[in-house]
């Protein structure tokens, strides 16, 4: 799509296509020189010829001819915005299972550069920024509000869902970073005039926080993604007969791939010591004070303080895996103080 006001915005400066046209009965001497301007057009009374029949007192008076913008022109301009919403709904569109990852499940109504010149001609030459922002907050909160319907809770496991949560956040990671991608001129030439505004990428980051971190559902299907996890790790390291009769699913694979991903998620946000860190020194304390009640009926002092031992350097290779290390400091003191 390309524009009539684009291309006036865009005409080459350095042809030379047109010097050598001459003027009609002039030379080409003359086509060299500025073209000839039309004057403006004066009154009888104030024309050269008709000096010297004005009257005292009575002044001049100019017509001057305003030409506005073609209806055309205008309509095209207008047209622009539900264009570009379209693009940007179907850029934040979730994707189907028959499609590829990353791909979206609405083929784009128009092509990346297409909406990038949208964007800058209604910012840049309309002066509609204020418009075009609008409408992309409602659209990213639409796109944000279905992310969290498709990532659902239900007959899956705690950890499983906590797996399609991460993809799909993932996911709309690499849309808000495609989006920013087409929508520069709206940063460059509106937010950046406008500090009540924040940038693209800010105001995504904004609606995810308020629509999923700050969600009291999401909140707990994560605290019980966490919970069930750390228990699948610290019951795995167990001889059977320590297991207490848990039922825990020892055919898993290893989810610590899934829980760095996760970590990467929150740091986005910055949500990692609310929504990991804290629930997960939470359950460590409650796992080992309910372990500690456990076996110190059952076991012999030397059997006990080597399984302490054991726990500590377990807790110790795990954290060192996950977490940094001002991290890794508050998870083994809650290990060894409990």
């Amino acid at each position: 799509m390309a524009t009539a006001a684009l291309l006036l915005t865009n005409l080459p400066s350095g042809s030379g296509a047109f010097s050598k046209v001459v003027p009609v009965g002039g030379s080409e001497n003359d086509a060299m020189s500025s073209p000839p301007r039309k004057a403006a057009r004066l009154d009888a009374a104030s024309s050269p010829k008709g000096k010297g029949k004005e009257k005292a007192g009575v002044q001049r008076r100019m017509r001057v001819n305003m030409i506005s913008t073609p209806p055309d022109l205008k309509a095209e301009v207008a047209s622009l915005l539900p264009r570009l919403t379209r693009s940007v709904r179907a850029i934040l569109a979730i994707p189907s299972t028959t499609k590829k990852p990353g791909e979206s499940s609405a083929s784009l109504p128009e092509s990346f550069e297409a909406t990038y010149q949208a964007c800058q001609v209604l910012v840049v030459l309309a002066h509609k920024g204020p418009d075009v922002y609008d409408a992309v907050t409602l659209e990213v909160e639409k796109a944000v509000g279905e992310v969290i319907k498709h990532v659902k809770g239900g007959e899956i496991s705690a950890v499983h869902w906590l797996s399609k949560f991460t993809e799909a956040m993932e996911w709309l990671d690499g849309r808000v970073d495609l989006l920013r991608s087409v929508l520069v001129p709206l940063d460059t030439g509106f937010v950046a005039k406008s500090p009540s505004h924040s940038t693209i990428r800010e105001l995504c980051l904004e609606i995810i926080r308020k629509k999923v971190y700050q969600h009291s559902q999401s909140v707990s299907f994560i605290t019980e993604g966490i919970r069930e996890w750390a228990k699948q790790e610290r019951t795995s390291a167990l001889p059977s007969g320590a297991r207490n009769g848990e039922d825990v699913d020892m055919e898993k694979a290893d989810h610590r791939p899934l829980i760095l991903r996760f970590i990467s998620a929150l740091h986005l946000v910055g949500y990692f010591s609310s929504h990991f860190l804290e629930p997960y020194i939470a359950y460590t304390t409650e796992f080992y004070e309910d372990e500690a009640k456990r076996l110190s009926k059952s076991s012999e002092a030397a059997d006990y303080l080597a399984h302490v031992d054991r726990r500590l350097n377990e807790e110790h290779e795990r954290a060192k895996e996950i977490m940094d290390e001002p991290s890794r400091k508050d998870v083994l003191h809650a290990a060894e103080h409990t």
